[in-house]
C-alpha cells in the first residue's frame, strides 16, 4: 500500500447552509494497513441552526486492527438559534478611566528552511479587547445615592457573567454608532442583509458584522439614499454577532443599502478574575480589566 504524510492542511469549506473551517490538520497514513495515525485535528463546523465545535481531537487508530484509541477529545455543542433577549450592557461608571484598545488579527505563519512564509488569515474581523483602568473606583453613591457604590457594581456585574464565562455589550465611548453605512447592493432575490460598520476611507478599510443593535438609539435604513418606511422591514436581533435587517419583499434590483444605527461589541471578561487595591477609605483602583470581543453567542 502506498504511504502518505500530510504535514499541513489549512482549508476553508464554505456552502450556502453551513462552512466547515479546518484551522490545522496534521496526519500520517500507515502502510500495510487501514489505520491512520492523527496528531492535531482542530475543525470547527459553523451553521444557522445547532452547530457542533470540535476544539481538539486527537486520535491514534490501531494499526493492526481497525479499533481506535483516543487521547484527548473536546466536543461543544453550539445551538445558535436561541431567543437570548437583550443582553446585559457593561456599566458606565462614575469616575474618568484610561482605555487600551487593541484589534488582533488572526493570521497563521509557516516559515520554510529558505526563510519564505507562508501566511494565511482565518478571520477577516480582528478580536478586540479594551484594557480599561479605574484609577479610583468609590465604595460609596454617587451624590443623592441614586446609584450604587462602582466597586459593588463592577463586583455585581463580574459575578453576574461568572467572570470570563458570560457574553455582554460594552459600547465603545469612540466607536458606537455609523451613519450612511453601506450595507449592500440588492440583487433582486435577498430580503436579509448582515449589519455591519466599516473603518477607514477608500480601499484601505476593513468592514466587520457589528456586536448588538443598540435599539435605544435612531435605526434608518435607505436604498438609493431614500429612507425606507421602517414598517417595510425588520431588524433581526436574535444571535448577538449576526444582526441583520430582513426587508417583508424583495427590494428591486441594483439599490444600495446603507443604514445610520447605534451598536454595541458583543463582549466577555478576558480574565477569570479582576483585582481590587483599596488605597483609602471607601476608595478602591482597579489597574486592568480586560474586555475582548467575541464572534458569536
Amino acid at each position: 500500500m502506498t504511504t502518505a504524510r500530510v504535514g499541513q492542511f489549512l482549508a476553508e469549506v464554505p456552502v450556502s447552509s453551513s462552512a466547515l473551517a479546518v484551522s490545522q490538520f496534521l496526519a500520517e497514513a500507515l502502510s500495510q494497513s487501514p489505520g491512520a495515525q492523527v496528531a492535531q485535528f482542530l475543525a470547527e463546523p459553523l451553521v444557522f441552526g445547532p452547530a457542533v465545535r470540535v476544539g481538539q481531537f486527537l486520535a491514534e487508530p490501531v494499526v493492526s486492527g481497525l479499533g481506535a484509541r483516543a487521547a484527548q477529545f473536546l466536543i461543544e455543542v453550539l445551538t445558535l438559534d436561541i431567543e437570548i433577549g437583550m443582553p446585559s450592557i457593561f456599566p458606565t461608571l462614575q469616575e474618568a478611566f484610561s482605555v487600551t484598545k487593541r484589534p488582533t488579527s488572526q493570521v497563521g505563519v509557516s516559515t520554510s528552511g529558505s526563510g519564505r512564509a507562508v501566511r494565511v488569515g482565518y478571520a477577516t474581523a480582528p478580536i478586540w479587547e479594551w484594557e480599561l483602568t479605574y484609577e479610583v473606583m468609590p465604595d460609596q453613591p454617587d451624590v443623592g445615592g441614586a446609584t450604587a457604590s462602582d466597586l459593588k457594581t463592577m463586583l455585581g456585574f463580574f459575578l453576574a457573567h461568572t467572570g470570563s464565562l458570560g457574553g455582554f455589550c460594552y459600547e465603545d465611548p469612540d466607536d458606537n454608532a455609523v451613519t450612511g453605512q453601506v450595507l449592500g447592493t440588492t440583487d433582486g432575490a435577498s430580503t436579509t442583509w448582515m449589519l455591519s460598520r466599516t473603518y477607514g476611507l477608500g480601499s484601505a478599510v476593513g468592514t466587520e458584522p457589528i456586536g448588538y443593535v443598540n435599539t435605544g438609539a435612531a435605526f434608518h435604513v435607505y436604498l438609493d439614499g431614500v429612507l425606507t418606511d421602517p414598517s417595510t422591514y425588520d431588524v433581526l436581533t436574535t444571535t448577538p454577532v449576526s444582526q441583520m435587517i430582513r426587508f417583508h419583499s424583495v427590494p428591486a434590483s441594483g439599490k444600495v443599502i446603507t443604514a445610520d444605527f447605534g451598536f454595541y461589541y458583543w463582549v466577555r471578561f478576558k480574565d477569570p478574575t479582576n483585582d481590587y487595591e483599596k488605597f483609602a477609605d471607601k476608595f478602591w483602583a482597579v489597574k486592568k480589566v480586560t474586555l475582548q470581543s467575541l464572534r458569536g453567542p
